[in-house]
């Protein structure tokens, strides 16, 4: 089956696969930091509550630098367990103490993540904010009906998101993937996804859906400065919504 096929079937309705168990969840990563990965994850997050979805935003980041950062959260940074706090109608975050100072072993990250999942099944949408570390997202996928990728359209960004889709095509090759471009203008996010996606077919044999692009905007960077985030009416907030799709029962995004 194609890339096409595949990502066709996921927005279509439910399969019999197994991955369909967590369909409604979107793990949002990116190659490298500071591509704004965690300000998309926390909008789309929004965007999915606004629409009338129970949505889960999961912090994988351990609220010292991922969503739980951008929308303000005060959870300690010490935390040792799963935190849930509410953000919104409808809007809960999840913050996993997997990014202390310590660095916690593979089999207690594991541990901790687990305990993140078993939420999921009590949420319409969950949006998992991965980050650019490539061991979190690669446990992150084996829960996930689709992986979001942010880039930048600058070349180090680019080809960093080339290698999250690669460790995709190995862990998950079944798991529908789209790149999303941030900082930029519908052309030259087109562009910079053309790219992508051409490596992509190249090298991996798939390609990755469209997912839009978000420009760049001085209110964003305002809210997130002064922590308003999720009370602020941003145009990258409207960009993505117009990804969500209508039907509570999916909550999936629509790429094309």
């Amino acid at each position: 089956m194609t890339q096409a096929e595949t990502l066709r079937r996921y927005i279509g309705g439910r399969t019999t696969s197994t991955r369909d168990e967590h369909a409604q969840v979107t793990v949002v990563a990116a190659g490298k930091g500071g591509v704004g990965a965690s300000t998309v994850a926390a909008l789309l997050a929004a965007a999915n509550a606004q629409a009338g979805r129970r949505t889960l935003l999961v912090d994988a980041e351990g609220g010292a630098t991922g969503a739980g950062l951008v929308v303000g959260s005060d959870v300690a940074a010490d935390t040792t367990d799963v935190v849930c706090v509410p953000l919104a109608h409808d809007l809960t975050l999840a913050v996993l103490p997997v990014g202390r100072a310590v660095p916690p072993s593979d089999i207690e990250r594991r541990v901790l993540y687990r305990r993140g999942v078993a939420l999921f099944d009590a949420y319409d949408a969950v949006v998992v904010d991965a980050g650019a570390r490539m061991e979190m997202i690669a446990g992150a996928l084996a829960n996930a009906g689709l992986l979001l990728v942010v880039a930048t359209p600058d070349r180090v960004a680019l080809a960093a998101s080339f290698a999250v889709l690669k460790v995709a095509a190995t862990r998950a090759p079944a798991l529908a993937t789209a790149v999303l471009v941030n900082r930029a203008d519908e052309h030259t996010g087109l562009a910079a996804y053309r790219a992508v996606r051409g490596g992509a077919e190249r090298f991996l044999g798939r390609a990755p859906a469209w997912a839009g692009a978000v420009a760049e905007e001085e209110p964003l960077r305002a809210a997130i400065e002064e922590k308003r985030l999720l009370r602020t009416d941003t145009a990258a907030l409207h960009s993505l919504a117009r990804l969500v799709t209508q039907d509570p029962a999916t909550a999936r995004l629509r790429v094309t």
